[in-house]
């Protein structure tokens, strides 16, 4: 992010914090004690009415839902979704509903490393992961200490 704003930087790093590293933590945890435990990252980013919409606490409800054409909650997703905003909640409805139904939303657990993305392009992808993770892993997190 080297020509993001001090806003940006902050929300990104806060973000992190509060949203990625403690969930990861909590999750790794779980696992660690013999929970089957499956781990997700919503990242889906969008320009609505000129200024950025990112994604923010509960943003990622109306994708898994499938309810993103409904008015109330465009002001969530930064306006009228995009075609590629209809295909990212098909994917998500589809995985929720399989968790519901047989425990596995189509991602192996976080014991194998995977961490499913969420964007208007689908991908799997440890790599993008680890660079989430990284700048926390020496952090000390006193509540959470792997």
């Amino acid at each position: 992010m080297p020509d993001a704003s001090v806003n940006d930087l902050y929300l990104a790093v806060y973000a992190d914090l509060l949203f990625g590293e403690y969930s990861s933590r909590l999750a790794e945890s779980h696992a660690r004690a013999g929970g089957r435990t499956h781990l997700s990252r919503f990242v889906r980013k969008r320009d609505g009415r000129g200024r950025p919409v990112r994604a923010w606490h509960c943003a990622d409800i109306p994708f898994a839902f499938g309810t993103v054409e409904d008015e109330s909650v465009h002001f969530l997703i930064g306006g009228p979704p995009a075609a590629a905003d209809l295909a990212l909640a098909e994917r998500m409805t589809r995985a929720w509903a399989d968790f519901a139904t047989t425990g596995d939303p189509g991602w192996p657990p976080v014991t194998s490393g995977a961490v499913r993305i969420w964007d208007v392009a689908p991908e799997d992808d440890r790599g993008r992961w680890d660079a989430f993770r990284t700048p926390w892993r020496d952090a000390g997190l006193p509540l959470l200490a792997p």
